[in-house]
């Protein structure tokens, strides 16, 4: 592999880690003071309440940041300005998706909160989320187009210091209001977010003697809509489809909302352990596609391998201690939680299959078959409700959950590795091909 290339590689990992890993330990050291305040039942809530959160973010995000991070790399030293068009593009098509979604949230609120709760005392936690999902569908554009410019400094530090002015507000929240108070913390953080994005990215601008635009044009629209076509649809199946487990274990369960607040509590650590390589897996499609939009594909064999081995091995060395001390590590958020310490052996151990499927899933995105990626994702959505329903049937709670996981991304993994290495023989073989036809 090219040094200057995998230079380029280990500084965006480098600094994703570091950003990444020191943002989300400062989000799950707030998740265990939330959860000691809070309780199960009400924790069980605030869960459900992020991950309805997370479902709706993805549906008003359109996968814009990945579509603005391809482009914007693709397009960043050929044609600068077909750069800023782009970004343009998607904090528009962002601001629609973001209001149309917080409309309806805000329209709905009290219906929302008797399907989620079972009585309307909880539309001020609606309202809330609504805000919530505003913010974050513009701060995934605008933190796209950063990856796409490959400033992963800016990216790291702007997540730390959100987290850390984030973090006392979601502690002072729950301790004074509750699961509401938790809430506000919450948006707090998607607000400091979308503004310190927004202020980088006005830095990049300067810097690369770039105007902002924010008008677009409907060619732009549907230009960057075929790309984040595809991987939407790839991308619905994942969130909404937990969500839709998170709501089977709650009505099949006899104590559902307590099951689903050991599962939550033990998945923190699942997320704390993949943030960090789910951070330094970006790196992959700004870099891979600026590098195949200037030469042949002669090294992408290398540049996936290299992905690879930073992920497994930065999630292999984080999940070890999960595995082995659960029952420790789920202390920490109350004596209530010690029982979901195999919960969170078999997540911990699950992330590690999940590392690879970030790597191999971002891979066959750049190569430019979303859709390919979209069919494999829907058969992990398919493995993992059928098998969430099947386990729930035998009395089983948080632990259904956590072996439905295991099982879909055995699957998912497996299938993505396997893609992957035929498309990489492909494009070797091409490169080899092109290199020896006669000019």
């Amino acid at each position: 592999m090219d040094s200057h290339l995998k230079n380029r590689i280990f500084s965006g990992a480098l600094w994703s880690a570091f950003g990444g890993g020191l943002a989300s330990f400062l989000m799950l050291l707030g998740g265990f003071f939330v959860a000691r305040i809070l309780g199960v039942q009400e924790f069980g809530e605030y869960s459900l309440i992020r991950s309805t959160s997370n479902t709706l973010v993805l549906i008003a995000g359109l996968s814009l940041g990945l579509g603005a991070s391809k482009y914007v790399a693709q397009y960043r030293d050929i044609d600068i300005g077909r750069s800023a068009e782009i970004i343009a593009a998607s904090r528009a098509t962002a601001l629609i998706g973001g209001f149309f979604v917080s409309s309806l949230l805000l329209i709905n609120a009290d219906a929302i909160s008797i399907r989620l709760f079972g009585s309307m005392d909880r539309h001020l936690e609606i309202y809330i989320l609504a805000l919530i999902c505003l913010l974050a569908s513009i701060s995934g554009a605008q933190s796209g187009a950063l990856s796409g410019f490959e400033e992963f400094k800016k990216l790291a530090l702007a997540r730390v210091i959100t987290a850390i002015l984030a973090l006392p507000l979601m502690i002072m929240g729950s301790y004074y209001y509750g699961l509401l108070g938790a809430l506000l913390g919450l948006l707090a953080n998607s607000f400091l977010s979308c503004a310190m994005y927004f202020a980088l990215l006005k830095l990049v601008f300067n810097k690369h003697s770039l105007k902002s635009k924010y008008l677009t044009n409907l060619a732009d629209l549907i230009f960057l809509f075929k790309f984040t076509l595809p991987v939407s649809i790839g991308s619905y199946l994942v969130v909404p489809v937990v969500w839709i487990c998170n709501l089977m274990l709650v009505d099949i369960h006899p104590k559902g909302l307590s099951e689903l607040g050991i599962f939550e509590a033990a998945n923190q650590f699942k997320v704390a352990i993949l943030f960090v390589p789910s951070l330094v897996v970006q790196t992959v499609i700004p870099i891979l596609s600026n590098y195949l939009s200037k030469s042949n594909s002669g090294e992408f064999d290398s540049i996936i391998k290299y992905q690879l081995m930073l992920n497994i091995g930065t999630t292999t060395l984080l999940a070890i201690p999960i595995i082995f001390f659960g029952e420790y590590f789920m202390g920490f958020y109350g004596d209530d939680f010690d029982v979901g310490a195999q919960v969170a052996s078999i997540l911990a151990f699950t992330a590690i299959l999940s590392s690879v499927a970030y790597v191999t899933g971002q891979v066959i995105i750049t190569a430019g078959n979303p859709w390919h990626g979209a069919v494999m994702n829907f058969g992990w959505a398919i493995i993992l409700l059928s098998l969430t329903y099947i386990l729930l049937q035998t009395g089983l709670g948080a632990m259904a959950l956590a072996y439905s996981n295991l099982g879909a991304y055995i699957c998912l993994s497996l299938f993505q590795l396997i893609y992957v290495i035929i498309v990489s023989k492909q494009k070797n073989k091409s490169s080899e091909n092109s290199i020896h036809l006669p000019s």
